[in-house]
């Protein structure tokens, strides 16, 4: 069977690295990690995952929910947002 690919859009490192090790002990597959929102749309693009786990607030000049916008706008996966406060 085919492992999932779950991307993690997550600023905070030790919280994003936590999320990883919890979805690879449960069989997923992590296919990428990034902090920006720059950073979830190229890994959206160039990783196509079936699931995106965004954190709503995020560093720079784009909140996750604006960079969930620019890529519904290309991309049909799931999305779940996140926040570590």
């Amino acid at each position: 069977m085919k492992k999932q690919k779950i991307l993690i859009i997550e600023d905070e490192v030790i919280i994003a690295l936590n999320i990883k090790s919890v979805l690879e002990s449960k069989g997923y597959e992590v296919c990428g990690m990034g902090k920006s929102a720059e950073d979830a749309v190229n890994l959206t693009e160039k990783h196509n995952p079936d699931l995106l786990l965004m954190d709503i607030i995020l560093n720079g000049e784009k909140d996750g929910v604006s960079a969930v916008e620019d890529i519904k706008e290309k991309y049909d996966m799931s999305i779940v947002y996140l926040t570590a406060h």
